[in-house]
């Protein structure tokens, strides 16, 4: 970024703080950026010129959610939701339970839901799941 030197009044080319930094003081023309590491509990995850280091704002509190990864120099904490949960308008909800005639066709994950498909010919379901695929029937003959 170019900043202009308070001695000189001249534009020099500055050098960006690099993540988990924050910019101190801006270069001159004789002496290159002051930038300084964040302090605890606080972030930078971009090549910045921020006097400020951002706050880690992410607790993980949410009903059914778990942190995945707390917060470090470079991001904030990371969430999501618990096994058997899905991420849905900012709630982790529970997966989607497949009736029985239907069978799960995609398994949820932390940010999908379930999705069912109707059992096909020489298939079946008997009961309610978020996990179960349709079964093949048994030739008993």
């Amino acid at each position: 970024y170019t900043h202009r030197d308070p001695e000189t009044h001249e534009k020099v080319l500055c050098d960006m703080c690099p993540p988990g930094t924050h910019l101190v003081e801006h270069c001159t023309k004789l002496q290159t950026t002051k930038c300084q590491i964040c302090p605890d509990n606080h972030y930078t995850a971009v090549y910045n010129k921020a006097t400020e280091c951002v706050y880690c704002n992410e607790f993980c509190s949410k009903l059914n959610q778990r942190m995945v990864e707390g917060c470090t120099k470079t991001h904030n904490s990371r969430c999501e939701c618990l096994p058997g949960h899905y991420l849905n308008m900012e709630v982790c909800s529970p997966h989607k339970a497949c009736p029985p005639g239907k069978g799960v066709a995609q398994t949820g994950t932390a940010e999908k839901n379930t999705k069912c498909r109707k059992c096909r010919r020489g298939y079946f379901s008997s009961i309610r799941s978020s996990t179960a695929p349709c079964q093949q029937h048994q030739d008993c003959s």
